[in-house]
């Protein structure tokens, strides 16, 4: 999933924001997004099976649920004027059709003051039933 969230923003081409393919590692104690403003960071994946339903032959069903999260900061006294609406297209990312599959999908958007700067973070999710 990570590639195809990098796949969306890059297609967006907002404008005054870029999409970085690091991920958003500690540099001197800081992560990477606080020190780049309005440049956008996408974790790895991290993947949770839960059962669903167990048969008799040892199969089982599982909801299998991808989570990866998308930081970006940008200046609080500067904020671009376009903050809203990237904001507004970043949460469409989870309506992509890169996703198929995927019958949840669903994202959060967490907004945190640090210092002079506000970090947007976008937690998405996508489930699915797998055999296993």
């Amino acid at each position: 999933m990570r590639s195809q969230i990098l796949d969306y923003l890059s297609s967006l081409k907002i404008r005054n924001f870029q999409v970085s393919e690091e991920l958003p590692f500690l540099k001197d104690g800081e992560p990477l997004y606080q020190k780049n403003f309005r440049r956008f960071y996408v974790s790895r994946p991290e993947i949770t099976q839960e059962p669903l339903y167990d048969t008799l032959n040892g199969t089982s069903i599982v909801t299998e649920t991808e989570t990866v999260t998308v930081y970006v900061s940008v200046d609080a006294k500067n904020q671009p004027s376009n903050y809203a609406d990237m904001i507004t297209q970043v949460q469409a990312a989870k309506t992509s059709p890169g996703y198929l599959g995927r019958q949840l999908r669903t994202v959060t958007i967490t907004e945190t003051m640090d210092s002079d700067s506000i970090i947007a973070e976008f937690t998405f999710s996508f489930q699915r039933l797998k055999l296993s």
